[in-house]
């Protein structure tokens, strides 16, 4: 060590060699830990990323720039298995010599790392005994595989190159094998979401299918009932008046199931329907006033006020029936869950492009935590558990929001549980 210094600077005092030498090896030892630090701090980065991401795809295209970055690389290719073999899917910086590249056990360093499941590192690629060139172009002189292992199985094999002799270190091996463990958890978690995304698919499908079928078949035996009791009717003379009445409370009755099955087969098949909605040019306010004289007679019993505030005159481009069925669905809810003596106020806006109808009443209220869930089929708000014995299907604000959606439109709500709540409908102005 002495000649050596000597051979430095023979000048000084060999103590003093020996002090700048150790102050070099010293600053040599504080970078590395420095640039293992900040691989280590985008390693963390990478593999949250990667961790939050579902698609098998998107984790391999991460997985591989992160690598190719961290081991400051020329290039990298990620081979992956499919039905049984393991291909060339993604590159970064080389160009394939053969797209989806099939590898078997033993050919190059892929194929090594694919039978022996253990790292494998080379820093001269020309003394290299299973060194094989994948892509075109510069020759790499370094490379570094490391296995890609899921239930003790390799299912990739993650390698990366560079044109420089003696390019990799330890340090990028830890690196590289952390990013392999990482990449191993976030693939399983990513087919194991698509498998339960796939039977919960499955189930609803099948449960939305079995709905569909029973309304189809109940459709047929109530159009009888009521074709029969309208029969009936044409011979009012010879039936007494309360028998009459009945009778027309049952017709009323069959049209209401019937409607609800409609709705039901509408909600089902949502997206492949939208030749269910008929445009036609119609007086917007007077369909509004035919709402609240239907409101009225159901506010009665309550003694609720029903208050139309705004009413301009204009006519709409929609479906007519259909946006009146939407706005007796909320005003009926607003009615329901009212309180006693208490108010439902409409108001009729233009606003641009658009018309806005609110609806506010002085009910029960919803909850935050309802909220996001009431236009949800079926769903019911804890608050109207009180309210059982005027309890709906729960359908009436999905199929108010469909109706909305197919003209181009959407319903806000704001509410508080005990101080009411506020829907606003919003439409496209298409006039004529």
């Amino acid at each position: 060590m002495a000649t050596r210094l000597k051979t430095l600077n023979s000048k000084r005092n060999p103590w003093t060699n020996l002090v700048d030498f150790l102050r070099r090896v010293n600053a040599a030892r504080r970078s590395e830990i420095l640039l293992y630090n900040k691989r280590l701090s985008l390693l963390s980065r990478i593999a949250k990323t990667i961790n939050s991401e579902a698609r098998v795809k998107k984790i391999l295209r991460l997985i591989l720039k992160g690598a190719v970055n961290l081991t400051n690389s020329n290039a990298g290719v990620i081979f992956f298995k499919k039905n049984q073999k393991l291909r060339a899917i993604e590159s970064y910086g080389i160009k394939m010599v053969k797209k989806d590249l099939i590898i078997r056990p033993w050919r190059g360093i892929v194929g090594h790392v694919l039978k022996t499941k253990k790292f494998y590192l080379c820093n001269n690629t020309d003394k290299d005994r299973f060194f094989v060139a994948w892509g075109s172009g510069k020759r790499a002189h370094s490379e570094l595989a490391v296995p890609i292992i899921i239930d003790r199985g390799v299912v990739g094999v993650l390698i990366v190159s560079s044109r420089d002799y003696d390019k990799y270190k330890k340090i990028d091996e830890i690196v590289l094998k952390d990013l392999s463990e990482n990449a191993s958890i976030a693939i399983k978690n990513a087919k194991t979401n698509q498998i339960l995304e796939e039977r919960v698919r499955r189930v609803l499908a099948s449960k939305m299918q079995f709905v569909a079928d029973v309304s189809h078949e109940l459709r047929t035996p109530l159009t009888v009932i009521r074709g029969n009791i309208e029969l009936l009717q044409r011979k009012k003379n010879q039936i007494p008046k309360e028998d009459r009445e009945a009778m027309q409370d049952v017709v009323e009755e069959t049209k209401n199931v019937s409607h609800k099955l409609e709705n039901l087969i509408n909600l089902i098949h949502e997206d492949a329907r939208p030749e269910k909605i008929q445009i036609k040019l119609f007086e917007f306010s007077k369909m509004i006033m035919e709402v609240l004289v239907i409101m009225r007679r159901l506010a009665r019993e309550k003694r609720i006020k029903v208050i139309i505030k705004n009413n301009p005159k204009i006519k709409f481009l929609g479906d007519r029936e259909k946006i009146k069925e939407m706005f007796l669905n909320i005003l009926t809810n607003a009615v329901k869950y009212n309180q006693y003596q208490g108010s439902v106020i409409l108001k009729v806006e233009i606003k641009k492009s658009r018309v806005e109808v609110e609806v506010v009443d002085t009910g029960i209220g919803i909850a935050r935590a309802d909220l996001p869930f009431i236009f949800d089929r079926f769903y019911r708000a804890k608050e109207i558990e009180r309210y059982k014995k005027r309890a709906g299907s729960g359908i009436g604000l999905a199929v108010s929001r469909f109706i909305a959606r197919a003209h181009g439109g959407e319903i806000k709500v704001v509410s508080k549980v005990g101080s009411g709540t506020k829907f606003i409908v919003i439409l496209p102005f298409l006039d004529s």
